[in-house]
């Protein structure tokens, strides 16, 4: 089916149902967004499809919390996916919510941020406004760069357009950070420029505001962004298998079976792998599955690192600006009393085990600009429920998540080619690594999106893409 049309079906609202049930059975592995999006529309179709979910909830990597205030009110807060906006104009996921009848709030976040040095605070765009650089010439640098091959990390790239270590430097340093969730000395020069090129533009466009700080969006599910996977698992209800961690796959005559560690075992005529890239390592699979050399170079794709802690509040205006330092950015939208405290690289991969110093850090941080508005209890590691009600602050390590390994993919230095390279597989543009093997087992997830990876959207439409090719 033609993308477009599919996009335009979505968007009116219509589901495939014209084809004659039941179909060739069907295996999703993975309920996430990507696994549960193919396997609805499959439904849909007329497939006979069943979705098998390591855990014991939908979601993946979408995981809502709530938190209570000292007053007894209760705040929706996100451990995982945040901000719907994050995948751009986010069509697929946007008429996905529409058919299910979800509704989209739109929250703001203040552009100011307060850059913290030691004891010391002020505007950091007092730091921009004194850098000689300028939007110009700072696209004239990152083009030179996309030509210069002595670059190893994206860090050769920032200090070649930053050589002294000013706040706008390190500012720009945290949000890529904590934005792409991995240590810019593991990330690829070249593939990573332009989020390099929109995060120092962004700063700069702030820093020339008039009018002082401007507010910029935030969009979620009403409810909570787990309220997306819980409907598309509630329209799914007994095709969900729970608890089931994929321990093989392997040939058994012309059907592909599949071992859990639980013990159990199911056969099915086609695949669909909707996990991260990070866990197939934990997986065996016949070379006819997946050949070995494509299995070492997904294995060989590499994962952020990106945690939060999250901190209920007692004032819902209580943050006029953002506060940063090379540490941690600490920031709230409007009506949450909810304040969002984000880690990445080295940092964030260690926060469960550094959640005290962190939350202690960071909080002096806060109050030094805000004042004593917070409460000192430290954080508590989540469980993995959705919608688990919580009296205190709270903290999610994706990295330390065993079904996930990490928060979502990137584009590291050692990645393999195949992951930035595209290839056409009738009529639609996936990318090369993970092409469908003998049209019959397939992939999905945020890795497979070629514009919107490390998304809510690039999940959703994934699963669209790999549903189109049944």
């Amino acid at each position: 089916m033609n993308k477009n049309l599919l996009k335009t079906l979505i968007i009116i609202g219509l589901t495939f149902t014209t084809i004659t049930a039941l179909q060739a059975k069907v295996a999703v592995i993975g309920a996430g967004l990507a696994g549960l999006t193919a396997a609805y529309n499959l439904d849909n179709k007329g497939f006979d499809v069943e979705l098998y979910e390591a855990r014991e909830r939908p979601g993946g990597r979408v995981h809502s919390a709530i938190l209570e205030h000292a007053d007894g009110t209760t705040t929706i807060a996100e451990l995982g996916a945040q901000n719907i906006g994050d995948g751009g104009d986010a069509e697929y996921l946007l008429a996905l919510a529409a058919m299910l009848g979800l509704e989209i709030e739109t929250q703001y976040i203040s552009s100011g941020i307060e850059f913290h040095n030691e004891a010391e605070h002020s505007d950091l765009y007092d730091s921009v406004r004194a850098e000689p650089l300028n939007t110009e010439s700072l696209h004239q640098q990152i083009q030179a760069l996309r030509t210069n091959s002595e670059l190893n990390s994206l860090q050769d790239a920032i200090d070649i357009i930053f050589p002294e270590d000013t706040p706008f430097k390190q500012m720009v340093e945290l949000r890529l950070r904590c934005d792409i969730g991995s240590d810019l000395s593991d990330l690829d020069p070249y593939y990573n420029l332009n989020a390099l090129h929109y995060m120092a533009w962004q700063l700069m466009h702030m820093a020339e505001q008039e009018t002082g700080p401007i507010l910029i969006e935030n969009t979620s599910i009403k409810g909570g962004n787990a309220m997306l996977p819980l409907t598309l698992a509630e329209h799914l209800r007994e095709k969900i298998y729970y608890g089931k961690v994929l321990k093989s796959v392997h040939e058994s005559g012309d059907q592909i079976k599949l071992t859990f560690t639980d013990g159990s075992t199911v056969e099915c005529e086609e695949l669909i792998l909707a996990i991260p890239a990070s866990v197939y390592k934990n997986i065996e699979f016949d070379n006819t599955i997946i050949p070995a050399e494509r299995l070492q170079k997904i294995n060989a794709i590499s994962y952020g690192t990106l945690s939060k802690i999250l901190v209920p509040i007692e004032e819902t205006d209580a943050l006029k600006h953002n506060d940063a330092s090379r540490q941690s950015i600490a920031f709230t939208t409007s009506n949450t009393r909810v304040l969002n405290l984000f880690f990445g690289g080295e940092t964030g991969a260690n926060v469960a085990k550094n959640k005290d110093d962190l939350f202690r850090n960071s909080m002096g941080m806060v109050k030094s600009s805000h004042g004593p508005v917070f409460g000192e209890t430290s954080p508590i590691i989540a469980d993995d429920k959705a919608f688990t009600h919580y009296k205190g602050s709270i903290t999610k390590s994706w990295k330390d998540d065993s079904f996930t390994q990490g928060s979502y993919s990137t584009y590291g230095k050692n990645n393999p080619a195949e992951f930035a390279t595209t290839s056409e597989y009738e009529g639609v543009e996936i990318k090369t690594l993970f092409l469908p093997i003998d049209n019959r087992v397939f992939f999905a997830g945020e890795h497979l999106s070629i514009e919107n990876n490390g998304s809510m959207e690039g999940a959703v439409e994934s699963g669209y893409q790999v549903s189109e090719l049944f």
